[in-house]
């Protein structure tokens, strides 16, 4: 398996857990490329695939799986007639959830934000104390928790420490090795750690 990645692979997490599993995927073989993209895709004419990578290496394969990322497409729903105002193709909404329109309120993906399926989680429990207790509870990407799905799983709440570095500068940071840890040594997987960041 080869990794192809423009940027370096997962870009939105936390630097040091990142390279846990980037060192995972080394260790069962997997190459990894970054800061290169695929320029061109053909078959090479005898049923295998041939990438061209914008370093001009070359990858030959015989499967591809292309993931680049997703965005929200509301092109179709014709949200102006409901009065909900769109803006470069997303719906504006507000701290607390609601359109332009009060009576429609959004959450998850289409709110904008972080994506992922805890932070859309987040954004529901915040609708229903807003909508059905009349308790406003604003939109807290800061502050949802999400997890990345790979093995070992990276799950975090709050700022990764370049982003509190750079809200707050001054930082301190707590740090936990999973090998001290009694679950990760009885289930023989302690790689990994526990990283805790506030300000001063």
């Amino acid at each position: 398996v080869t990794l192809v990645e423009a940027d370096q692979i997962l870009p939105r997490e936390d630097r040091e857990a990142a390279d846990v599993v980037k060192e995972a995927l080394l260790k069962e073989g997997v190459k990894i490329l970054e800061g290169v993209y695929a320029e061109k895709v053909e078959n090479d004419g005898e049923g295998l695939i041939k990438a061209t990578l914008s370093d001009k290496s070359v990858i030959v394969g015989d499967r591809l799986l292309v993931a680049v990322g997703r965005r929200v497409d509301v092109s179709s729903l014709n949200l102006e007639a409901a009065g909900v105002d769109v803006e470069n193709g997303r719906p504006k909404v507000d701290k607390a959830l609601k359109t332009t329109n009060p009576r429609v309120y959004l959450a998850g993906d289409v709110a904008g934000g972080k994506q992922f399926t805890h932070v859309a989680g987040d954004d529901a429990s915040r609708l229903v104390r807003t909508i059905l207790f009349k308790m406003p509870s604003p939109k807290r990407d800061e502050l949802a928790p999400h997890v990345t799905y790979c093995d070992p799983e990276i799950a975090s709440v709050g700022l990764t420490e370049d982003e509190a570095k750079a809200a707050y500068g001054t930082i301190k940071t707590a740090r936990w090795s999973f090998d001290e840890n009694d679950r990760a040594q009885a289930e023989g997987r302690t790689e990994g750690f526990l990283k805790a960041i506030t300000k001063p």
